[in-house]
Order: structure tokens, then C-alpha cells, then sequence
């Protein structure tokens, strides 16, 4: 376990931070931290072709949500190609799971339970989105083809998944679990439902791709 509230744990820093290319993150259990319980940071260089599987952020052993001061998994300056799998992700005050900046490309989220507790069911909501991707970050890959891929997104205080105003584009949300989030289910920046148009020419996240009717 990674516990915050240890002696000299608990700082405005991640729990566990990751400079880094092809390393496994599994099985940790990271609980009542002031900052990120984890992070891919590769703004050194390295953070690419990592993945984070199966860990608990945002829990005890028990089950039991004890918060994360901040994200709960962040993958941020130009970590790509990272895989985010099987992670249960609660009670973070900020988004569960937050992809930013450009060169955080081509990363896959995949069978993360996100709101809720390790049963699937149990509120855990985040602060305020499930997942929220911004600051040209493109090509992510939330959920997947088959069933085994879905993220479950619920409970969380605001959005489902949100992408900003400045999101890259090719950002696809495939096959989710999405429900009793505060706020829509998918969301692209300005807030609330964006209006379909004709021939679907107009430019923001994801080219505002227009809704099937």
C-alpha cells in the first residue's frame, strides 16, 4: 500500500510517480494522498509504453474510499502509448482519470472501474469527471471493441468523460458503461448537448462529431 496519511507520506506530490518507458505498474492500493495517486509524467523524456493494471486508487484494503487530493490516474507532458487496465479509481476531489498535453497520444483506458468501488456497484464518485482529456492530447482510446474493454463510468460528481475545448483529435470513447454521472455521459466542451449540423463540418474536440439521431 501507498498511504498518504503514513508519516511523511502525505505531500503535494503524487504517490507514486513514473519517468519511465516500458514499465508495469500492477497491484498497488493508494489511498489519503494530498496529490496524484499516479502519475506518467514525460516531461523528462520518458513515459511512454507503460502500463498501469489492476491497482486500487482511492481505497483501502477494505474496500473502503479514503481520498486522493487531486487525480487519481494522470498521464500528462507527452506520455503516449500507455495502457490504463482493470484500475478501480474513486474519491479523487479532481477527474478519476485526467490525459493532458500534447504528445499524450494513443493511450488506452481500458476495463477501469471509475466512480464506483472494486463490486462494480458501490458510489465512489470522483470530484468532478470520470475521464477528462485537454491540452491537445489525441488519439486516446477510451473503452474498446469488445465487452472485456469497457470502462464502467458512474457516479462522479460532474461529466462522465469530458473533453475540453483544447483536446486533440481521433480521441475515441467506444463501448463504455456510462451512467448516473451529475452531467451528460460524453461530453465535448462548451458544456451540455452540442447541436448536430450538416455535413458535420464544424472544428473543437473531436471535430464535434454529430450524434446519431
Amino acid at each position: 500500500q501507498l498511504v498518504g496519511s503514513d508519516p511523511g507520506a502525505a505531500s503535494a506530490t503524487a504517490a507514486l510517480t513514473l519517468e519511465a518507458n516500458n514499465s508495469l505498474i500492477e497491484g498497488f492500493v493508494i489511498h489519503s494522498w494530498l496529490d496524484e495517486g499516479l502519475e506518467i509524467d514525460a516531461s523528462t523524456g520518458a513515459g511512454d509504453n507503460n502500463t498501469l493494471r489492476n491497482n486500487w486508487v482511492g481505497f483501502d484494503a477494505g474496500e473502503n474510499v479514503r481520498t486522493i487530493g487531486d487525480v487519481g490516474i494522470l498521464l500528462t507532458v507527452g506520455a503516449g502509448g500507455n495502457t490504463v487496465e482493470g484500475n478501480v479509481v474513486g474519491g479523487a476531489t479532481n477527474s478519476g482519470i485526467h490525459i493532458r498535453n500534447a504528445g499524450s497520444d494513443d493511450n488506452v483506458v481500458v476495463g477501469n472501474l471509475i466512480g464506483v468501488g472494486p463490486d462494480g456497484a458501490t458510489p465512489a464518485g470522483n470530484g468532478t469527471e470520470g475521464i477528462t482529456i485537454d491540452d491537445a492530447a489525441s488519439g486516446n482510446v477510451i473503452g474498446g471493441t469488445t465487452a472485456a474493454e469497457a470502462n464502467r463510468i458512474a457516479v462522479n460528481t460532474d461529466r462522465g468523460v469530458y473533453l475540453h475545448l483544447s483536446a486533440g483529435s481521433d480521441n475515441s470513447i467506444l463501448r463504455n458503461t456510462i451512467h448516473s454521472n451529475g452531467a451528460l455521459g460524453i461530453d465535448l466542451e462548451p458544456t451540455g448537448p452540442t447541436p448536430n449540423d450538416p455535413t458535420d463540418a464544424d472544428a473543437g474536440p473531436n471535430d464535434y462529431l454529430n450524434f446519431p439521431e
